[in-house]
């Protein structure tokens, strides 16, 4: 699928030719398909939050319900909410994907990212440069164990639950290893379709960035 938007601008000196700029989108049906789920479940939660729950309180408690035109206005507000912060969260993720060096990769939306990568180190090597680099950015520590090749943290950043990630280091020759990294949300609440934290804007691909980062240093 591809999106093309154009503009033409009018240069002010008659010298000048029209200038035509033009931006063109490519991305895949199932990555459009992503955001329109994405929008969907942040629609749904809102509405929730905003549409649902403040009327129920209000008939609970006063015994009055909002008129038609305000419900109608309930949702048109929700839509536009969840339209900004679905929007907001694809430039996240797109921007993170950008900045990786994987300009010409087509990104996965959700929040739960996830990256796998062949590093030509030992395990023993990759596990030494994760423990040294990982202690000074704060992320608790809540596996770190050669044997099974695990390393799981939490990040704990101040404006949300933070973020589980998961690093499995597993040798595939000599000197040669795999890495496997997962990062995802922290629920406190774990309902799949109407979570909020389906929204990262890019927070979980940053993280798995700086692992990719530090493995390959």
């Amino acid at each position: 699928m591809q999106i093309e938007f154009q503009a033409i601008f009018a240069d002010s000196n008659w010298y000048f030719p029209a200038r035509i700029f033009s931006v063109t989108i490519s991305t895949k049906t199932e990555n459009m398909n992503q955001i329109l789920k994405i929008y969907l479940r942040t629609f749904l939660f809102s509405l929730a939050l905003i549409g649902i729950i403040p009327p129920i309180a209000e008939f609970c408690f006063f015994g009055t319900l909002p008129s038609a035109r305000g419900i109608l206005f309930d949702i048109v507000l929700v839509a536009v909410i969840a339209f900004v912060l679905t929007i907001a969260h694809v430039w996240g993720v797109w921007n993170a994907v950008r900045a990786s060096g994987r300009s010409g990769e087509m990104p996965d939306f959700e929040a739960r990212q996830t990256l796998e990568i062949n590093v030509g180190k030992t395990p023993t090597q990759i596990f030494e440069q994760l423990r040294n680099a990982l202690q000074p950015l704060k992320w608790q520590l809540l596996a770190f164990d050669k044997a099974t090749g695990l390393i799981k943290c939490e990040t704990s950043p101040m404006m949300s639950n933070g973020e589980t990630v998961t690093i499995s280091v597993e040798p595939v020759a000599e000197k040669q290893s795999k890495v496997r990294v997962v990062s995802e949300p922290i629920h406190l609440i774990n309902l799949a379709f109407f979570n909020l934290y389906a929204l990262d804007f890019g927070k979980n691909r940053r993280n798995i960035n700086l692992v990719e980062r530090i493995v390959n240093a």
